[in-house]
Parts: C-alpha cells; sequence; structure tokens
C-alpha cells in the first residue's frame, strides 16, 4: 500500500472519530457514567462498520480532574478503563481517547478531546480558557512539523510552550504523541515524540497529543 493510500484511510477513521465525539458529546445528560458514554462511542462504531480497536481500552472516558490525572499517568489498564461508578455532573472535565481500527487493512485512527459539561457561560470561564490555551499550543506545534523535524524537537516544543504557560505534561510515557502503525498494538513499534528521540519523522504518520495540567490543578486538558 502506498503513502497516500495509508493517509487517506487514517483520514476517513478521523473524519468517524470526529462524527462519533460529537455526536455523543452533545447528548451527554446528568448523571451519565464514564461507562454509559464509552457504550454510546462503542455504537456509534459499531454503526459506522468498525468494531475492532488496536488499543487495550477501546473506549477510554474520564470525568473530572482526578480521573484525568489517574488515567493519564498509570500504565494499569484496570484504572483507565471506563468506571461505572463515575458519574457525570454539570461543570466537570470529560476527556475521551479512542483508536478504532479500519476494518479493511487494520490501520489505525486516534482521536483524543476534552470538553466541559455545561460550563458557566455568563462570566470568564477558566475551564473553557485552559481548554483553548492548550488546544492553541497544539496546533501551533503541528504547523512547525516538517519530515526532517525530531521527536525530540517536537517534544522540547511542547515542554516549552507548556513552561512558559504553567502546564505541567500528563503522560504515562512522558511524551506528546507516537507514530501511528496498523494491526495490533502489540505488533506494533511505536516510535515516541518524546525529549530522547533524536530521529527525524521522515514519511510516517503520528498522533500528536501533548495533555496537561494547570499549576494550581484545577485545569486538564488533551487533545
Amino acid at each position: 500500500m502506498n503513502q497516500a493510500t495509508k493517509v487517506q484511510i487514517v483520514a476517513n477513521l478521523q473524519i468517524i472519530c470526529a462524527e462519533a465525539y460529537i455526536s455523543v458529546m452533545s447528548n451527554l445528560r446528568i448523571g451519565m457514567s464514564e461507562t454509559d458514554i464509552a457504550e454510546e462511542l462503542r455504537k456509534f462504531f459499531i454503526e459506522s462498520g468498525i468494531k475492532d480497536h488496536w488499543y487495550d481500552v477501546p473506549f477510554n472516558v474520564l470525568i473530572g480532574v482526578d480521573r484525568f490525572i489517574e488515567g493519564t499517568t498509570t500504565a494499569d489498564y484496570a484504572v483507565k478503563s471506563p468506571s461505572p461508578n463515575v458519574l457525570l455532573k454539570p461543570e466537570q472535565f470529560i476527556f475521551v481517547d479512542f483508536a478504532p481500527m479500519d476494518p479493511k487493512t487494520g490501520d489505525w485512527g486516534d482521536w483524543s478531546s476534552t470538553c466541559v459539561f455545561r460550563p458557566k457561560l455568563k462570566k470568564a470561564n477558566k475551564q473553557l480558557e485552559f481548554l483553548n490555551k492548550v488546544r492553541h499550543i497544539q496546533l501551533g506545534g503541528i504547523e512547525k512539523i516538517t519530515a526532517v523535524t525530531t521527536g525530540a524537537d517536537i517534544a522540547k516544543y511542547y515542554l516549552d510552550k507548556f513552561k512558559l504557560n504553567n502546564i505541567k505534561l500528563l503522560d504515562v510515557h512522558n511524551n506528546v504523541g507516537h507514530s501511528i502503525h496498523s494491526g495490533p498494538k502489540i505488533k506494533a513499534n511505536r516510535t515516541w515524540l518524546d525529549l530522547e528521540n533524536n530521529k527525524t519523522l521522515g514519511p510516517g504518520i503520528f498522533t500528536i497529543e501533548p495533555g496537561g495540567i494547570s499549576k494550581d490543578g484545577k485545569n486538564v486538558a488533551r487533545f
């Protein structure tokens, strides 16, 4: 398969991811659990013809700051998995991360995003301001990436920007993204975008997903 075809497959997966995210997040209700939200996402993908996912936790749903910290800084899949006991309330952060596979080729999609459920909009909202700040930083870094950029270059950019904005990186592997492959995760040799990676990216496909927490510990975001 040539690279252009592979890129198109991944792009199509990302479109389905965006549609799933918008559909489910637009219909959230007070009292829904993490497992409820994950199930709604699963149904959407099944209806879209996708049943397989490359990551060990197909739908990572974390409600609230504490669960975000807990779920993004551990390799324990039991902790990362959606909980039936964590229920949605107004003004809570919701982080979702899902990784569908193309049913024909096994190529990976990868989607992560954070939003606030029913935020207060009548005055300046620090939650939404933080989300916008992290999203702006993420997009700014993506604009600078070329085939000769190294993983360390990308990691340094985001770590410097985070430090400047009093944001602490939160990731179990201390990276800001990784390479995209096909087939089961166990058979893939992912390239991490971290300070130890001095290799150029070349023609590969990568996900860029820096996540962090504000200095006061009240706001989180990952895209």
